[in-house]
């Protein structure tokens, strides 16, 4: 979707778990796969982002041997915005969507007869949260460090010893291994998107965009 002032706005999916740490402000960026095989070449490498004025889209360019392929990020770049898409319910007694990754606030006379409508299937009308995508670039899985993990909503401490970003890290290659194992297992060191983004509540989206939710959904 693309807004007035010609920046993308695209759905992300995030688990129940990473929604709530991009609720709580504990998370700020997140590595995505589905880059090509092809990129993966020992001849070529990750150059630098680039905005291609001819498709209107962010690209990560890759160069080598005289050579240079551009692969069109799905996530947008820096100014472009993502929605949070996550399961979420339409519960009668609520007034208001509820959030799986909320349950524990909820009573369970509430969670009990809820039927929750899968992240896949999450309506612009239910995100809570609007991402700006402050950076996108693309590296190897597995060059990701304990600080990383910490910014991708692993664990949070005021005390960043050596041991707690190991755990940290161990902690996301479990997540990773959950989410993509039959796919992009870690063991693969796959390319990887890395997307770093600033949260907004949906008030804060539209003062920033200059257009409401529901303009964009009637659009």
């Amino acid at each position: 979707m693309i807004l007035k002032n010609k920046k993308r706005l695209t759905p992300a999916l995030f688990s129940a778990e990473m929604a709530l740490q991009n609720y709580l402000g504990n998370k700020t960026e997140t590595r995505r796969p589905g880059i090509s095989k092809l990129f993966e070449s020992e001849k070529l490498s990750f150059s630098h982002m680039e905005y291609i004025e001819t498709r209107a889209k962010w690209a990560a360019v890759f160069e080598g041997e005289g050579e240079r392929f551009n692969c069109f990020s799905d996530f947008g770049g820096p100014g472009d915005w993502l929605w949070q898409r996550e399961t979420f319910s339409n519960n009668a007694d609520m007034d208001k969507p509820i959030y799986k990754a909320d349950y524990e606030i909820y009573p369970q006379s509430v969670i009990s007869k809820t039927k929750w409508t899968p992240a896949i299937h999450a309506p612009l009308s239910s995100a809570r949260l609007f991402l700006l995508v402050t950076g996108v670039r693309v590296e190897q899985l597995n060059k990701i460090t304990g600080k990383d993990a910490v910014a991708e909503g692993m664990r949070k401490s005021y005390c960043y010893d050596e041991a707690t970003l190991a755990a940290a890290l161990d902690d996301y290659r479990a997540l990773w291994n959950q989410l993509y194992r039959q796919t992009f297992p870690w063991e693969s060191n796959p390319l990887v998107w890395v997307i770093t983004y600033q949260a907004f509540t949906p008030q804060q989206f539209e003062a920033q965009v200059g257009q409401t939710i529901k303009e964009l959904i009637t659009t």
